[in-house]
């Protein structure tokens, strides 16, 4: 009935997917590049250590591929959705904004005011992005008459909302609580309840999609 809508939140659940998978194989990276660091500052092992480095930069290339692919899928997903549900029209024109904030962030010095207002950009411009798909998933259930997807999502849209802008108020935060080690501490323990926040977020988020894309198949 709708397959433009269904084509185009099978990319989005995809790209949503691959993008869980880069933060994964990013962190690893990071891991990698620690244990590398490490083990060079001890002198016990310098090719374990370079091996590590190398294994490492090899994972964050592989990490920059699949965010790419993933930010490609939902900018095709949005697209093919909006052509059936004018929600995702909004959607994209957030993932643009978006856009255009991480791209500041990046040619901002880190820390400096301009550098947190694009990120805020950013981050913002994820939240809207989010709330405007999952409205659109919402008015195709009601669409095809699927009352259980369409009060699922307006339950979850508060929630996922909700979390969003809190973890975005506690990243915030913590990126000015600094100076003393305990302020370094509160501010790590701001950084992990909103990042514990952000997963919990996500997978209601993908579990949507899922749900979306058997309504609609």
């Amino acid at each position: 009935m709708y397959p433009n809508a269904h084509d185009g939140i099978k990319k989005i659940y995809l790209g949503e997917v691959l993008s869980l998978i880069a933060v994964v194989v990013g962190s690893i990276a990071g891991i990698a590049a620690i244990i590398g660091y490490k083990v060079s500052e001890a002198g016990t092992d310098e090719i374990g250590a370079s091996a590590a480095f190398v294994g490492g930069g090899i994972v964050v290339v592989i990490a920059g591929i699949l965010a790419l692919v993933a930010f490609i899928l939902n900018i095709l997903g949005i697209s093919n959705a909006s052509k059936d549900e004018p929600f995702f029209r909004k959607a994209m024109l957030w993932l643009i904004i978006g856009l255009i904030g991480s791209i500041a962030t990046g040619m901002t010095k880190e820390g400096s005011a301009l550098n947190l207002a694009a990120d805020l950009v950013y981050q913002i411009g994820q939240i809207f992005v989010t709330f405007y798909v999952i409205d659109g998933v919402v008015s195709l259930a009601h669409k095809v008459g699927s009352s259980e997807v369409a009060a699922k999502g307006a339950k979850l849209k508060n929630i996922i909302i909700g979390i969003y802008v809190i973890s975005l108020v506690l990243t915030v935060i913590s990126k000015f609580v600094s100076g003393s080690d305990t302020m370094t501490v509160i501010a790590g323990v701001l950084a992990v309840i909103a990042l514990i926040a952000m997963v919990i977020a996500y997978f209601m988020y993908l579990n949507l999609l899922s749900r979306a894309k058997q309504m609609l198949a």
